[in-house]
């Protein structure tokens, strides 16, 4: 299950280990920020990411206002920022506090803000009931509801895949998919195209495209051609990208960069030219589908690829081949239909050995050979051998 993600206020944050594990416990994930400015600045930024807020009584106005906490200012400023950015989101918050002041005392802020409701954190009961008013009251939220809704797709969403920046894109095209308002369907499918190329990005960083392929012009198709095993100069020894994913990245690129261009007597599908005749949102949901399909599994394919140095193992560098120069190997293989196996030292792709030149040179396994090759488009063959 998603969990909700709460942003904290609170000056001890840092040492309030039981509550961020029972939190945690309960699906909620607890952004903790010691000082109103850091964390106003934060909800100005990215209120859309949370879920929901939690205010302690008392706490620093900012990161500059260290020794005893004892204004109400910070409340003040963190509730009034809240109040005014409901036009943005209207996110619910609590107050959660162990002041006297808030917890046994009526308190002036609490009273107008929260009608004097407090969750204190001393008293366990509280702590386990303001778990469930969270969720209560966030899972009204459209955004919170959306992602509960497409939540195993929103699972890549997070610092370790493919950040906040692709959860709020995602977010707002969601939202154009179950609109009823009319779409622009070629600023989505641009979006479509962002989310694919910080994917590919992530892919980069992981070494699951090689980091030679981001540096030449054409990225987004070299990448693209290296994930579905048609890269000119890399190839996977076993490609590990299933091809139905191979075929909806493709798609998915050829409609979204096709859409992005001009001069339609140039461009295949002529998106531009369809979307104006047909006047649909069809394209950009079935399109919206596939992208959903693709980072479902590329979760998963990066879980199961953290190892950067086992990564880099999984494809290699195609040799480029110089006729009329010797390229030293090895036999791995003689066939009962007496052809042989070379395999290149430098690595790469093996190469066939013709039955007469197995017979000629009484070939064996694991016998090291030098061969000169040909290049026969498409095939390269090999032409000479030494021992």
């Amino acid at each position: 299950m998603s969990k909700l993600k709460v942003i904290w206020f609170d000056d001890a944050h840092e040492t309030l280990e039981i509550i961020k594990e029972k939190a945690f416990l309960n699906d909620i994930e607890l952004v903790g920020f010691g000082n109103a400015k850091d964390g106003i600045e934060e909800l100005e930024k990215n209120i859309r990411l949370y879920d929901a807020a939690i205010l302690d009584g008392i706490f620093y106005l900012d990161k500059n206002d260290l020794g005893t906490t004892s204004s109400n200012k910070p409340f003040f400023n963190v509730a009034t920022t809240l109040l005014k950015m409901e036009q943005i989101k209207k996110m619910p918050w609590f107050i959660l506090s162990g002041q006297a002041s808030f917890t046994i005392d009526k308190n002036s802020l609490a009273s107008s803000f929260k009608d004097n409701k407090v969750y204190d954190k001393n008293d366990p009961i509280l702590i386990d009931q303001l778990w469930l008013d969270i969720k209560a009251d966030s899972a009204i939220q459209e955004d919170t509801q959306i992602r509960y809704k497409y939540k195993k797709v929103f699972e890549i969403c997070s610092e370790n895949y493919l950040g906040n920046i692709v959860d709020l894109k995602l977010l707002g095209l969601v939202k154009l998919n179950e609109s009823k308002e009319a779409i622009d369907v070629i600023k989505a499918l641009n979006e479509i195209r962002g989310i694919i190329e910080i994917l590919f990005g992530k892919l980069k960083d992981l070494a699951l495209i090689p980091n030679e392929i981001f540096s030449k012009n054409g990225w987004i198709n070299q990448s693209n051609r290296f994930l579905g095993d048609n890269h000119q100069e890399y190839k996977w020894h076993s490609n590990p990208i299933h091809p139905t994913i191979s075929f909806l990245i493709q798609s998915i690129l050829q409609v979204s960069q096709d859409a992005s261009h001009e001069l339609p007597e140039k461009l295949t599908l002529k998106v531009k030219q369809f979307i104006a005749l047909n006047n649909t949102p069809y394209l950009f949901r079935s399109t919206l589908n596939q992208l959903f399909d693709v980072l479902v599994w590329v979760k998963i394919f990066i879980d199961e690829h953290q190892e950067i140095k086992l990564n880099k193992q999984l494809w290699y560098q195609i040799p480029v081949w110089v006729e009329g120069e010797w390229i030293t190997g090895k036999v791995i293989k003689i066939h009962e239909n007496g052809y042989g196996t070379f395999m290149p030292s430098l690595g790469g792709s093996t190469l066939s050995i013709i039955p007469p030149l197995v017979k000629e040179f009484e070939l064996k396994l694991n016998q090291s050979i030098e061969v000169i090759v040909v290049t026969e488009n498409p095939r390269t063959l090999i032409k000479k051998i030494r021992i």
